[in-house]
């Protein structure tokens, strides 16, 4: 499992779980019990309890937002919030949708011409990048300019 650090507590990030791909292991009662069994990958998100520490610290980030005075800090800090956001899994459905929305409504609210290519699905990227800082460095990477729109 990963874990980052903030304010002094290790959160624990997605992970990806590899099961057996041999099929012959799960027996058919838990087939019948968990559909799902038939899978060989599945993600487990942060736990629970630690999803109010997660906003907190998204929180923090987005009034570093509100204050950042030139672009490259505003597309940085909104990369952030979409990392954190997308492994916080704060809802039950939609976290991932959700998250595109606040971040595109962040990129349009921030004057940056970006808006998300969904060629180029961000929450995915940042499910499997465990790294923060790289993820911040390749988030352009996953936008599309309104330069020309």
């Amino acid at each position: 499992m990963r874990f980052i650090l903030i304010v002094n507590s290790w959160i624990p990030l997605t992970t990806l779980n590899h099961f057996t791909d041999n099929p012959e292991y799960w027996d058919q009662e838990d087939k019948d019990l968990y559909p799902g069994l038939h899978y060989t990958h599945s993600w487990t998100h942060t736990r629970g309890e630690q999803i109010p520490e997660c906003l907190k610290h998204i929180e923090d980030l987005y009034q570093q937002l509100l204050k950042a005075k030139y672009p490259d800090q505003r597309l940085q800090l909104i990369a952030r919030i979409h990392w954190w956001g997308c492994h916080a899994c704060p809802c039950e459905r939609g976290s991932a949708a959700i998250m595109e929305a606040i971040c595109q409504g962040l990129l349009e609210g921030s004057n940056l011409p970006f808006k998300l290519n969904p060629e180029k699905p961000a929450d995915i990227y940042a499910l499997t990048e465990p790294d923060e800082n790289q993820f911040v460095k390749d988030y352009v990477s996953l936008l599309q300019s309104t330069e020309l729109d």
